[in-house]
């Protein structure tokens, strides 16, 4: 039922329907039409802060490479943690993620 329900919700997502036969493009190539919306977010990331910008190439990178988007967002958050940590730009409000 779980994969009834994701299909569907990314066939409303992707905005076409795609077909079974593979001659047609159904053997997946290109099957995520809808994160190529998401993928405008990365022109807001502050490139020049090596603070803000080595975690998130980091996370970028690493959840393609490593097949997983939790290692990818690992790798990232422990990489923001120490840069800001050696930074000395600890704040009381960041908390959760000095743990």
């Amino acid at each position: 039922m779980t994969a009834i329900v994701t299909g569907l919700l990314f066939l409303e997502r992707s905005g076409q329907r795609h077909s079974l036969d593979c001659a047609s493009g159904g053997d997946g190539s290109g099957a995520d039409p809808g994160g190529i919306d998401d993928a405008g977010a990365i022109t807001e990331i502050h490139w020049t802060d090596p603070l803000v910008a080595v975690p998130a190439f980091l996370t970028l990178v690493l959840i393609p490479f490593t097949y997983s988007i939790a290692n990818g967002l690992g790798f990232g958050i422990i990489a923001w943690r120490f840069l800001h940590l050696a930074a000395g730009k600890f704040r009381r409000e960041d908390w959760l993620l000095y743990c």
